[in-house]
């Protein structure tokens, strides 16, 4: 697959050298042509003026195309030395990205970085993308927020990132100081570099507001819409909003239902992502599952005793993560989300870092922002 970078950079270096040999062959042709004229059909003197004049002006001609060279070659350096050094590949023992790396170096140190930088084909979130990656170099820790960015945060449920994520050994190699060549070797690193679709996405990335959100926790492109991100459920919130909204309820219906939000939506995790989805995900050990029971007192009838069991909470049939969509603006919100029991529209309210949805399989849940 060719690199999205590629018209960028080795497209406008492919087409000069293509230039220069057209122009150089060309010129070959010419001059044998001229010194074949100067030499058998003029006199002596007019052909000495010829070669003194070939000499002189062979001489700077070299020496500007000497610098051409020149300056191509530091223009490379300063694109590929740029990476090797921020990103640490210069440290490694791969010898050509520690040549790129110590020659950027020389060419800051004498300034011809300065001279090399208006002819500079790569744009400026390729700057951009690579300070990203030396951030992330030197604080793997950044890691945990970069997947928080609203728009990674929806890339987040394609099955190329969860492969990711639920590779142990790769998310180990991104916590340890392992170089970015290594872990471009990783098959599923590989899957997603060599998706065209995915790649092309990726080009589209303000990687300046990226920046911003790595440096800071805060992005300018999102930070108006205060829906946008992760909530985590909040219990005694909910337990609240849900008295304040059934205050005739009886005790033991409300001793079943404080159990049931207690115990089964603690751990949940509600994300409205930058496309307008939506996603509640029950924690690992509480989805699928339904409600458990407990031993009632024993009942003396005329037959004996009888043992019996009822349910713990108040909805007693499993419940399931759900996906849907959210629509308006704040403080008001409609948030639809479906499972494997149906689908329904709730009213929602956020207010300042609270979140309250007020249906959602019977019962109204609340959650606090979670802070990058």
């Amino acid at each position: 697959m060719r690199h999205p970078l590629t018209p960028k950079f080795v497209g406008p270096i492919i087409a000069f050298f293509l230039v220069s040999f057209l122009f150089k062959g060309i010129a070959v042709f010419v001059h044998r042509k001229v010194d074949y004229h100067y030499k058998y059909r003029t006199d002596e003197t007019q052909y000495a003026f010829w070669e003194r004049l070939n000499r002189r002006l062979g001489a700077c001609l070299g020496a500007l195309n000497g610098l051409i060279y020149f300056l191509v070659l530091a223009l490379v350096v300063s694109v590929f030395g740029y990476y090797a050094i921020q990103t640490g590949a210069a440290e490694s023992e791969a010898k050509v990205m520690s040549f790129l790396g110590k020659s950027a170096e020389d060419l800051k140190a004498t300034r011809m970085d300065k001279v090399v930088a208006p002819f500079n084909p790569m744009p400026e979130q390729y700057f951009d993308a690579v300070d990203i990656g030396g951030m992330f170099f030197h604080n793997r820790q950044l890691l945990d927020r970069l997947e928080n960015y609203p728009l990674f945060a929806a890339w987040g449920e394609r099955p190329e990132f969860q492969a990711m994520a639920g590779d142990a050994g790769l998310q180990q190699a991104l916590k340890a100081q392992t170089s970015f060549s290594e872990l471009l070797e990783n098959s599923k690193i590989q899957q997603v570099a060599t998706n065209a679709e995915l790649m092309a996405e990726v080009m589209k990335v303000d990687f300046k507001d990226l920046k911003q959100y790595v440096e800071t926790g805060v992005s300018a492109k999102f930070e108006k819409e205060k829906l946008l991100g992760r909530w985590s459920y909040d219990l005694p919130a909910t337990l609240k909003l849900n008295k304040e909204r059934n205050p005739d309820m009886t005790a033991s219906t409300w001793t079943k239902l404080s159990r049931e939000l207690t115990e089964r939506m603690r751990g949940s995790v509600f994300t409205a992502f930058y496309n307008n989805k939506a996603a509640l995900k029950l924690s690992a050990q509480m989805d699928g599952r339904g409600s458990p029971l407990v031993a009632i007192p024993p009942v003396r009838t005329a037959t004996g005793i009888v043992i019996s069991n009822a349910p713990s909470w108040l909805t007693t049939n499993a419940s399931f993560s759900a996906t849907g969509k959210w629509s308006g603006s704040a403080p008001g919100y409609l948030i639809t989300l479906g499972n494997k029991n149906g689908m329904e529209t709730s009213e929602s309210k956020l207010e300042d870092t609270t979140l309250a949805i007020y249906k959602f399989e019977g019962k109204a849940l609340s959650f606090t922002k979670i802070r990058e």
